[in-house]
């Protein structure tokens, strides 16, 4: 049988200005960790769970999610609720620092 593409939506977020002069190793390992936590709470907010999504893909900087095509996940919970969660917990933790 030939193999067949799949499809699959992308999630892509990124630390920015990860590799200033004032960013340690151990500070980018915490902001990366940081990233994984929001993306993965947005995630669920939005009632994407782990086995709707290919583990987690690191980026050194940025995580990339490779989304399922199934009923569950249609695309309008990457634009809604999705995207509106990881905002509000992004702005939530920046307001905290």
């Amino acid at each position: 049988m030939r193999s067949v593409p799949l499809h699959r939506s992308i999630i892509a977020i990124d630390i920015e200005r990860s590799t200033g002069p004032d960013r340690t190793n151990p500070i980018r390992e915490e902001l990366r960790d940081e990233a994984y936590r929001l993306l993965s709470a947005a995630m669920r907010t939005a009632g994407i769970g782990d086995g709707h999504c290919d583990p987690l893909a690191d980026r050194g900087d940025g995580v990339l999610a490779l989304v399922h095509p199934a009923d569950e996940v249609p695309k309008t919970l990457l634009l809604y609720p999705l995207i509106p969660a990881l905002t509000t917990l992004l702005a939530d933790r920046n307001a905290a620092l």
